[in-house]
């Protein structure tokens, strides 16, 4: 294993046992602040053109695909601009 890229939101790795075929992993933990989900998802899509070979992306993102998708606190998040 050896790390590739690190930062206070996630660490990208390069996995390979022996001589087998390596693979990526990206460990996530997006910041529920919206300005540094941001940075994060623009290093994700940087490193996805990257890859050549398996990639797993696993983790906590700290972010929603709809607002129905939402269990409690307020009805629009406050990073969505509302």
């Amino acid at each position: 294993m050896k790390i590739l890229q690190s930062d206070f939101q996630f660490v990208h790795l390069k996995v390979g046992w022996r001589k087998q075929a390596h693979w990526y992993l990206t460990v996530v933990y997006g910041s529920p602040k919206f300005q540094y989900l941001k940075v994060l998802w623009e290093a994700l899509i940087n490193i996805a053109g990257s890859i050549r070979g398996g990639w797993s992306v696993i983790g906590g993102f700290n972010t929603i695909h709809q607002p129905h998708d939402r269990s409690g606190g307020t009805a629009k998040p406050s990073w969505r601009g509302a």
